[in-house]
């Protein structure tokens, strides 16, 4: 649908603003390169946009997820003082290349990461988000950065109540793909009284 919305970008097109997510943009911007047409994004945060070589116009109006995911580690280790910390991630381009970073960033700090990813197919997700909660659970992470969007939120904190990964003393980050707004409207009530 993206690719379609492009239209003919033969006919006068100077710039395409959009799309808002990473998973998007990277359709988008291979051929918004291939005609030399600038592509700014407002929301597309994937450090794997940031590659000029396959995106040589890409722009955007936000930083791309390595500040976030820097500083994130930095915290957990020089402010929490933990060793073991936790990504749980959809795995999509956006949900890749934040663990990837984090898992970078963290490791040059020191932190020992676990990570586990899930499917954003509607028809699997619920199981692998479960097996995926459970692989963390048994890791002794202290935090636990969860990159995904509202869909999948109640689904992730519902295993993570059932097995235990999230409790007392486990900290909780969710990156901006999440407002607090959406976690009040999708997360249960038992689930939020225990973020």
């Amino acid at each position: 649908k993206s690719v379609q919305a492009l239209g003919d970008l033969s006919s006068g097109t100077d710039v395409v603003i959009g799309p808002g997510r990473s998973s998007v943009s990277f359709h988008t911007a291979a051929i918004t390169g291939a005609y030399e047409l600038p592509q700014i994004s407002y929301w597309s945060t994937s450090t794997d946009l940031s590659n000029t070589e396959k995106y040589p116009r890409f722009m955007r109006t936000i930083p791309s997820d390595h500040a976030p995911a820097s500083d994130i580690c930095s915290f957990w280790k020089h402010e929490l003082g933990l060793s073991t910390v936790a990504v749980i991630y959809q795995q999509d381009p956006y949900g890749r290349a934040y663990e990837e970073v984090a898992k970078t960033e963290c490791q040059s700090l020191g932190l020992e990461i676990v990570s586990s990813g899930f499917s954003d197919d509607d028809s699997i997700r619920e199981a692998s988000i479960r097996s995926a909660v459970r692989s963390l659970s048994n890791s002794s992470a202290k935090a636990v950065l969860a990159v995904t969007f509202p869909p999948s939120l109640d689904l992730i904190v519902n295993a993570a109540l059932q097995t235990g990964l999230l409790s007392a003393g486990t900290s909780w980050v969710f990156p901006d793909s999440v407002t607090a707004a959406e976690l009040d409207m999708v997360v249960s009530d038992e689930g939020r009284a225990a973020l």
